[in-house]
C-alpha cells in the first residue's frame, strides 16, 4: 500500500513572541525542499509522499529562536508527529438489551486512527438522533471521545440498526459505520447484575466537560449508584451544580484537578449487585509566570526573578540568552550585575510532554563607560590610509573624545581625516578615526576617551560628622562632573597608556592621608577609610578632586569620634529555686558620659507585677529580686546609653519549679480504627521529661517503659499518647510519669478502652437453593458486648412460630453469630434478607439475596397460530421459571388418527421426535403491544412436517434445576401441497 502524507503543517510561536519585536528563526539540520520559513517567522511543511517521508524532519522536536537589541528567547520544545494518512472505518459493537433497562453500542475506529478519531454523530435507522444536552434523555452519549450510546428503559422496538459518523481530526475526513441491530428481549426469570461496560480509564482536559458511562444487565433492571474513592473510603456521589448523576451516567463539568481518580459505580437489584471501577485523569496545562518582567538594575547591584507555575508539578529550568543558567530553583538571583548580565531570562516548566514558558528582561541602568575593543601601536610609511577604531557600552550612551599627543583633536571633518561615531546593533557606541592617506606630521600617541557625564568637578556639603570608636567606618567624597568615572578604570591611546579620569585626595593638616602604620585611609573609588575608628582620627580633613583639565573642587569635613559604653558581663546564679532572694549589677568600665541605664526581660520592659526594683547611680545600676518565682524566669538585658552608641548585655534567669500538670491524664475510650490521643502535658523547670508506661501482669499493676513493649504509640511534641488507629493492643493501664529533679514529679495512671462498633466483613452476598431443600444463611458480626442480631426478609420481620424457620446464636470473644434456618425452602422464601448488628458503638448490616430455585412450569396457553402445508407456527405463555435461568424449550409432536385407539387410552409420547428449542431462536411480544406489563408471548415455526397430516404438539420448560411438566397438548392439521 503506497501511503502518503496529503496534508502541510504549520508551527508557529505565536504565544511565546506575541507583543516582541524579535525576529524568529528555526533551527534544523538539514536542507528540505518541503520546509520553508514563512516571512512571519512560522515553519511550514508542505505535503510529502511516503518516500519522502524523514524521521529527522517529519517525527523531531522542533524550537524557534527569537533574537533581537534586547536578548535571545526560545520557544519550548514543539513535537512534530507526522501521520499516515490511511484508509479507516468504523465499527459498532452492540450488546443484548433487556426490555425495562439499557442497551449499549460502542463506535470503534479502526487501532492506528483511533487516537485522532472523534465521534460525532449517532444515527438510529439512518435518522440522526436528538442529542439532549443533559444526561436525561433516553439516548444518552458517554466517554471522552463521544464514542458509547446508551439506549436507557430499552424496549423491542428499540431493536433497529443503529450507526455512527466520526471525523479525523487532522485531516477532517468523516466516515460512517455500517449498520449494526440492536436485539432487546423481554426481560424472562430473575437474574443478578451483570456489568457491561463502565468508562475505564477515560481523559478530560482540566475545565472540559465528560460523561462516565456505566451498564449493566439484570432482571428486574438494575438501579444504579456512584461512589468517589478518598481518604481510603467510598462515599456516595450526590447530584449538585458541576457534578450529577443519572443512572447510568456520572456527569462531570467544568473538570477540575480534583476531580481525577477512581470512582466506582454500582449496579444492584433484590437478587444481587455488581460493582466496577472507572478512573478518570484530569490532564491540566501547564501557565508560567516570571516577575518582574522587566528590571533595570544598576552595575553591581543583585537582582531576582520569581517562576510561578500553575498546573501541577514540574521540573523548572532557567536560560539566559538562550543559555542554561542556574539550578531547579523557582528563584533566580543574579548577584553582582555586570554588562553580561543584561538581557532575556526565561523559566521553562516542563512535565511528561507539556511544557510552557514565560520571559523577562533585565536592563542595565546607569554604569560608568566601559572599552570593549581598542587599537594597538603601529609603525607606518607615508601614503596607505589609517582607521582607528574604539567601541564602548555604557548608561547613558557615552560619547568619544579623540586626543593627539593629550590634546584635544577638533571634531570637524576635513578631506584628509575624519571622526564618525554611532550606535551598533548591540547597543555599543563604535567611533572612528579615518586618516584618507597618512603623512609624517600625523604621528604621535592617539587617545581615545569615552565619557557619559560633563560639567567641571564640585562637591556637595559635607556637615560634621560623628563615628564610634572602634567601628568601621567608610566616608564618601560626594563628587560629581566630567568625567566621574573612578580613577581604576582606563582609557586607550596608540602605546597603551592608561590615564586616570579623575583623582580624589583626602587631606589632614595639610598632608595627603594615605596610611598610618598597617592602616589603609584610601580606598581604590576614592573613599576615607577607618577602619576601625580610633580616637585619634578625630579633627578636620579635606576632600579634593581634580580633572585632567587642572579644574578641581576642595570641602572640608570635621569628624568627632565618640566612645561607647562598655558593659563588664554579669550572670545570674544556676541554682535558684522558687522563694530565693537575689541581686545583679550592670557596670560600665569605659565610655563617655553621662550613661543612662534601663533594663528589659525577654525583650520588653519589666512588668510591675513582678515586683523588681531597679536602682541606677553614675556608672552602674542594680537590679533586686526580694522572692522569685517561675515568672521571674526569662532573658534579662541591661541596655546602657551614651552620646555615642546604645549597648547592652544580656543574661538568663532560671528558677527551677517542680512539675505542674497543664492537661492531667484522663481515662479514654477510643472506637476500633479511629485515632487515640491520651493527654499528658506539663511545665516547670528545667523542662520536664515525660515517660510512658504501661501495666502488665493479671491487674496490670508491674509498669514496664513503652519503648521496650514495641507497641504502635507515638509521643506527641506536649507528651500526650497518640496512636493512629486504634487496636485492641492499645488496651490496658498506662502511666504518664513527669519529672525534672525537683520536687518529687508527678505520675498519674489511666485506663485505655478500645471499643469495636458492631460490623461485619462483606456487606452483600448471593445464596441459591433448590426447593424444598435445607436453607442455612449464616450471619457473623464482630464488636463488643452485647451485640444484638435481628433477622427481617424482605424488610419484614421473620416469623419464628413456624417449624420451617429457626434462628440459633452463638457468642465469641469477637463477636456472635447467627444462623437463619430454613427446613422446607418455598418459593415465597427468595428475597433479600437482612442481618441487622447493633451495639452501644455502632450498627451494620448483611444483605443475603437467596433465589429458591425448582422445575419451572409448563407452558401455557399453547395454541396454533398459523398453518401452511410442511409447517406450522405455534405459540404459548411462559410459565413461572423457577426462579432459575431457562435453558430451553423441549417440542414434542407426532401423527394423530394414523391408528384407533381404544377408549380412555393414554397417548403414547414414547417415540414422539423431540427438538430442544433455544430461547434465543423464539420470536417474542407482548400480548399487548400498548402494555409494556402484559404478559410475554413466545411463537416457534415448526417445519419438517408432512402436508394434509394432523399432528399433536405438547411443549415443556427446562431450567438449570430440571424439565417441567409437559403442556397439554394441541392438534394441527397441516395443509394441503399448494394450498394456503
Amino acid at each position: 500500500m503506497d501511503a502518503r502524507y496529503d496534508y502541510a503543517t504549520r508551527l508557529t510561536n505565536e504565544e511565546d513572541l506575541k507583543g516582541s519585536d524579535m525576529a524568529a528563526t528555526w533551527r534544523t539540520t538539514s536542507t528540505v525542499a518541503c520546509r520553508e520559513v514563512l516571512p512571519n517567522g512560522t515553519l511550514w511543511l508542505g505535503a510529502f509522499s511516503a518516500a519522502q517521508y524523514r524521521g529527522d524532519v517529519h517525527a523531531t522536536v522542533y524550537r524557534c529562536r527569537a533574537a533581537g537589541t534586547v536578548g535571545t528567547i526560545l520557544s519550548r520544545d514543539m513535537r512534530l508527529e507526522a501521520v499516515m494518512d490511511v484508509p479507516w472505518e468504523l465499527r459498532i459493537q452492540p450488546t443484548h438489551g433487556v426490555a425495562g433497562g439499557a442497551a449499549l453500542l460502542t463506535c470503534t475506529p479502526t487501532l492506528s486512527v483511533k487516537a485522532h478519531i472523534v465521534v460525532t454523530r449517532w444515527f438510529k435507522d439512518g435518522t440522526a438522533l436528538s442529542m439532549t444536552t443533559d444526561a436525561g434523555g433516553r439516548h444518552v452519549v458517554g466517554g471522552s471521545r463521544g464514542d458509547i450510546l446508551v439506549i436507557r428503559d430499552a424496549k423491542p422496538d428499540d431493536a433497529s440498526s443503529y450507526s455512527c459518523e466520526a471525523q479525523h481530526m487532522l485531516t477532517g475526513d468523516k466516515r460512517r459505520s455500517a449498520p449494526a441491530m440492536v436485539a432487546v428481549s423481554h426481560s424472562s426469570g430473575s437474574m443478578a447484575p451483570r456489568m457491561l461496560t463502565v468508562s475505564e480509564d477515560e481523559t478530560v482536559q482540566q475545565g472540559g466537560d465528560i460523561r462516565l458511562v456505566c451498564c449493566a444487565i439484570g432482571s428486574p433492571p438494575p438501579t444504579y449508584s456512584w461512589f468517589r474513592h478518598a481518604n481510603g473510603r467510598l462515599s456516595p456521589v450526590s447530584s449538585g451544580l458541576r457534578i450529577s448523576v443519572s443512572e447510568q451516567v456520572l456527569v462531570i463539568r467544568r473538570a477540575q484537578l480534583s476531580d481525577g481518580g477512581v470512582w466506582t459505580c454500582r449496579a444492584h437489584n433484590q437478587f444481587g449487585e455488581q460493582r466496577r471501577d472507572a478512573r478518570l485523569s484530569v490532564r491540566s496545562r501547564l501557565v508560567v509566570s516570571v516577575h518582574p518582567q522587566l528590571q533595570v538594575a544598576n552595575s553591581g547591584s543583585s537582582v531576582s526573578f520569581n517562576c510561578s507555575v500553575e498546573g501541577g508539578e514540574a521540573r523548572v529550568r532557567w536560560l539566559h540568552d538562550g543559555v542554561p543558567v542556574g539550578g531547579g530553583e523557582r528563584t533566580l538571583r543574579v548577584h553582582g550585575v555586570v554588562r553580561a548580565h543584561r538581557g532575556m531570562y526565561q523559566c521553562f516548566a516542563e512535565r511528561d510532554l507539556d511544557s510552557a514558558q514565560a520571559a523577562a528582561e533585565l536592563r542595565l541602568g546607569d554604569t560608568a563607560p566601559e572599552l570593549h575593543y581598542t587599537f594597538i601601536e603601529q609603525a607606518l610609511h607615508p601614503g596607505p590610509s589609517l582607521a582607528l577604531h574604539c567601541s564602548a557600552s555604557g548608561s547613558p550612551p557615552p560619547r568619544f573624545t579623540w586626543l593627539i599627543d593629550m590634546q584635544p583633536m577638533e571634531e570637524r571633518n576635513t578631506p584628509q581625516r575624519s571622526i564618525t561615531q554611532f550606535m551598533n546593533p548591540n547597543g555599543d557606541m563604535v567611533s572612528y578615526l579615518n586618516i584618507t592617506s597618512v603623512r609624517p606630521e600625523d604621528g604621535g600617541r592617539y587617545t581615545c576617551r569615552a565619557h557619559n557625564s560633563r560639567g567641571p568637578p564640585s562637591i556637595r556639603s559635607i556637615g560634621p560628622l560623628r563615628v564610634v570608636a572602634g567601628v568601621n567606618t567608610t566616608i564618601y567624597c560626594p563628587y560629581s562632573g566630567f568625567p566621574i568615572r573612578l580613577m581604576e578604570r582606563p582609557v586607550c591611546g596608540m602605546y597603551l597608556e592608561l590615564h586616570s579620569d579623575c583623582e580624589i585626595r583626602w587631606r589632614r593638616g595639610g598632608a595627603d592621608v594615605s596610611s598610618t602604620g598597617a592602616r589603609t585611609l584610601s580606598g581604590s573609588g576614592g573613599e576615607l577609610l577607618l577602619w576601625p575608628a580610633e580616637p585619634a582620627d578625630a579633627g578636620l580633613y579635606s576632600c579634593r578632586v581634580s580633572a585632567p583639565s587642572g579644574q578641581y573642587a576642595q570641602k572640608d569635613v570635621q569628624i568627632f569620634v565618640r566612645n561607647p559604653p562598655k558593659i563588664a558581663g554579669f550572670s545570674f546564679p544556676t541554682d535558684l529555686v522558687e522563694g530565693s532572694s537575689i541581686q545583679v549589677l550592670c557596670g560600665i568600665t569605659s565610655g563617655d558620659k553621662p550613661v543612662y541605664f534601663s533594663w528589659l526581660k525577654d525583650g520588653q520592659h519589666i512588668p510591675s507585677n513582678l515586683q523588681v526594683q531597679e536602682k541606677s547611680l553614675d556608672e552602674f545600676s542594680f537590679l533586686i529580686f526580694s522572692h522569685v518565682t517561675s515568672k521571674h524566669s526569662g532573658e534579662y538585658t541591661c541596655v546602657a546609653t551614651n552620646n555615642a552608641a546604645e549597648v547592652n548585655h544580656t543574661a538568663h534567669l532560671a528558677v527551677k519549679v517542680a512539675p505542674s500538670w497543664v492537661y492531667e491524664p484522663q481515662d479514654v475510650s477510643a472506637l476500633l480504627g479511629t485515632q487515640i490521643i491520651v493527654q499528658c502535658s506539663t511545665k516547670g523547670y528545667p523542662e520536664p521529661q515525660i515517660t510512658w508506661l504501661k501495666g502488665q501482669g493479671a491487674v496490670g499493676n508491674e509498669f514496664r517503659p513503652l519503648s521496650r513493649l514495641e507497641l504502635p504509640w507515638a509521643v506527641l511534641g506536649d507528651g500526650s499518647l497518640s496512636a493512629a488507629a486504634a487496636a485492641r493492643e492499645h488496651e490496658g493501664r498506662y502511666m504518664c510519669r513527669a519529672e525534672n529533679g525537683v520536687g518529687r514529679g508527678l505520675s498519674k495512671v489511666v485506663t485505655v478502652s478500645v471499643n469495636e462498633p458492631a460490623h461485619f466483613e462483606f456487606s452483600s452476598r448471593n445464596m441459591s437453593v433448590r426447593r424444598t431443600a435445607a436453607a442455612a444463611l449464616s450471619c457473623e458480626a464482630r464488636g463488643d458486648p452485647p451485640l444484638q442480631l435481628h433477622w427481617t426478609h424482605n424488610m419484614q420481620r421473620l416469623d419464628l412460630s413456624t417449624y420451617r424457620v429457626s434462628v440459633s446464636e452463638k457468642r465469641s470473644d469477637s463477636g456472635a453469630s447467627s444462623m437463619l434456618s430454613i427446613a422446607h425452602a418455598q418459593r415465597r422464601d427468595s428475597g433479600v434478607y437482612r442481618c441487622r448488628a447493633e451495639n452501644a458503638y455502632g450498627r451494620d448490616e448483611l444483605l443475603i439475596y437467596l433465589a429458591v430455585q425448582e422445575f419451572p412450569e409448563a407452558p401455557r396457553g399453547l395454541a396454533v397460530v398459523q398453518r401452511e402445508s410442511r409447517a406450522a407456527r405455534v405459540a404459548w405463555r411462559l410459565g413461572y421459571d423457577g426462579n432459575a435461568r431457562l435453558r430451553a424449550f423441549r417440542l414434542q409432536f407426532r401423527v394423530v388418527g394414523a391408528a384407533p385407539r381404544p377408549a380412555h387410552a393414554q397417548a403414547d409420547w414414547t417415540d414422539a421426535p423431540t427438538r430442544e428449542l433455544s430461547p434465543d431462536s423464539l420470536l417474542r411480544r407482548q400480548e399487548d403491544s400498548n402494555d409494556p406489563e402484559s404478559e410475554v408471548i413466545l411463537e416457534y415455526r415448526v417445519d419438517g412436517l408432512r402436508p394434509a397430516t394432523a399432528y399433536a404438539l405438547r411443549l415443556a420448560a427446562v431450567n438449570d434445576i430440571g424439565d417441567s411438566e409437559y403442556s397439554d397438548s394441541v392438534i394441527v392439521q397441516t395443509l394441503e401441497e399448494g394450498e394456503t
